[in-house]
């Protein structure tokens, strides 16, 4: 099923699923979001709130890599998303 994700080939998806291993040990997305450090952290300190959210990283490295390859490729050689990129901006 990790194959039907657009640039994840079998090495990055078997990358992805060693890392994961049980998906059933996750009880919600969150969890597995938090695990990978794709979360977002929220600086803040008295009255003041960074409008930037960031990725918090506290997670593994080695499941943050393969979607991130997979996104930077797709930006690169996929018109598409290259256009939705550019628009986030």
């Amino acid at each position: 099923m990790i194959h039907t994700v657009p640039g994840i080939s079998s090495i990055p998806a078997a990358a992805i699923i060693a890392e994961v291993g049980d998906i059933h040990r996750f009880s919600n997305a969150r969890k597995l979001v938090a695990y990978a450090g794709i979360d977002a952290t929220t600086t803040q300190s008295g009255e003041f709130t960074d409008a930037r959210n960031r990725m918090s990283k506290r997670g593994s490295p080695k499941l943050r890599m393969p979607p991130w390859l997979a996104a930077a490729s797709a930006q690169r050689f996929n018109p598409d998303s290259d256009v939705s990129y550019e628009a986030e901006k």
